[in-house]
């Protein structure tokens, strides 16, 4: 954990802090700017939120750093108390990076439910075999701790006394949370995964892992908790010599074009209409601009990389913006992959159905009722091969599918 002076040196003196001060404050519209830039850079590399990636899943990721970042930057616009500056710098004594690596060591990401496969919620096990019902029996029993969740089984397990006074916690790569799930890109201030090579470690002490995973960027180091350095650094800077040249006046273009990339990085992190999201589990792609609405393999692009290209024309030249349409086009912007979107997409539909008999149980269930209840075979036999294909069709027994809906009633035999 990197230190900043706190003694202090020729030339600090208490009369310094009126003037230093007033240009604290004097600089806070040109600091909210730069919050604004960080924010939209932060909404740019994590991705779509409504959908998961490996810079946008349940736990701490790659992508958070920023959301902190930015965050704490609008709240407290001070860089030596928010780390402003100083943005992708895990270890730097601000606000934001103590936050983001507190946040790292309490909330860790559990691969079984980082994507949002995770049961017994995920897709719902059945208890009485009723998906609705299921849902809330299953929230209720979590919430009051008798079914435990993958999701939080790691949360808060770690004391603040281990990151005080002189110890600190070592992310250590073995242990859950430090493998992410899946490949996260460097992009604007912030870095991705790592493989335990890049991290500067020995994959041969490390043999449970494989040397491919995508590692956190912090796994192998040490945080320290020290909120207290922020506001001594703070306190330091403003009994440093008065300085006119720190000055910072807002730049009404700069203010502009931040807000034009934080529009447009909304537009990414908040569009539910895209592949995988549970407002459209289909294959929501639009075509291109140009393209030919009648060809089928011309609906491919995704509705948020349309509106940020038309965000961008609107006022040509916004950094931010182009980065990222650029990023996008070469394949390294922080999206989520095909097999996460496909994933989700049935998850979603699953989640549909009425009941959730075909659905398995977690590891350790608190309450097991499926001797009680009929087995899929049990309905198949039930119901006879016409009417359960049917059945399984229309989201009663399997999720909504129109072509199997149709072959189901029609019997016709897939080819």
């Amino acid at each position: 954990m990197a230190h900043l002076a706190e003694r202090p040196t020729a030339g600090e003196s208490l009369l310094n802090v009126p003037l230093n001060l007033l240009q604290v404050l004097v600089n806070v519209p040109a600091n909210e700017i730069h919050a604004l830039d960080t924010l939209s850079k932060s909404l740019f590399y994590s991705g779509p939120w409504f959908v998961g990636s490996p810079t946008n899943a349940w736990g701490e990721d790659p992508g958070d750093l920023g959301h902190f970042e930015s965050i704490l930057q609008l709240l407290v616009p001070f860089p030596e108390l928010s780390g402003a500056g100083h943005e992708g710098e895990f270890f730097y004594p601000g606000l934001a990076q103590q936050l983001s690596m507190l946040a790292n060591v309490e909330i860790p990401e559990n691969l079984s439910c980082a994507g949002l496969d995770c049961l017994p919620t995920m897709p719902t096990s059945p208890i009485t075999g009723f998906t609705w019902l299921d849902q809330s029996l299953w929230g209720l029993l979590i919430i009051t701790g008798l079914q435990k969740f993958p999701l939080i089984n790691n949360w808060f397990q770690i004391p603040f006394s281990d990151m005080m006074n002189g110890n600190s916690y070592y992310f250590d790569p073995n242990l859950p949370g430090m493998t992410n799930i899946g490949f996260a890109h460097d992009g604007f201030y912030w870095t991705g995964t790592r493989t335990l090579e890049e991290l500067g470690l020995n994959p041969a002490d490390y043999p449970n892992i494989d040397p491919n995973a995508p590692l956190m960027p912090w796994a192998g180091s040490h945080y320290e908790m020290r909120f207290d350095q922020p506001l001594t650094n703070f306190y330091n800077s403003l009994l440093q010599p008065f300085d006119l040249d720190k000055f910072e006046l807002p730049n009404l273009v700069e203010f502009g074009r931040a807000v034009q990339a934080v529009i447009a990085s909304l537009v990414v992190a908040f569009n539910p209409f895209i592949p995988g999201s549970p407002l459209c589990p289909g294959p929501c792609l639009l075509p291109e601009p140009g393209g030919d609405i009648w060809d089928p393999d011309a609906w491919n692009t995704p509705s948020y990389h349309l509106l940020v290209d038309a965000i961008g024309n609107l006022w040509p030249g916004n950094r931010v913006i182009d980065e990222w349409l650029s990023a996008y086009a070469q394949g390294t912007a922080n999206v989520s992959t095909p097999e996460i979107i496909e994933h989700e997409a049935w998850l979603w539909r699953l989640g549909a159905v009425l009941l959730d008999l075909k659905n398995p149980l977690p590891e350790d269930p608190v309450i097991d009722t499926t001797p009680y209840l009929p087995t899929v075979e049990q309905i198949h036999d039930f119901l006879g091969s016409y009417l359960f294909n049917i059945a399984d069709n229309i989201g009663i027994i399997g999720p909504f599918d129109i072509q199997g809906l149709w072959d189901a009633l029609f019997e016709v035999t897939p080819a």
